[in-house]
């Protein structure tokens, strides 16, 4: 009797939808904990990291010309 290659190796199979998984669940969580700390944060704090990405963008473009 053959057996199927799945269950040969579920733990493989379990290993990387567990990690798929975590990946998904996981990522949007810390991205918003992150924004949530900085606007309930300093205010002034969240300004003016605000603004230095903008300025890095501007100089980024500005070395396109």
């Amino acid at each position: 009797m053959k057996r199927w290659w799945l269950l040969d190796n579920f733990n493989l199979w379990l290993f990387i939808i567990s990690g798929l998984l975590g990946i998904i669940v996981v990522k949007p969580g810390l991205a918003e904990d992150k924004k949530t700390k900085l606007i309930a944060g300093n205010k002034e704090e969240f300004e003016s990291l605000f603004l230095q990405d903008k300025i890095s963008k501007f100089r980024d473009r500005a070395k396109l010309f």
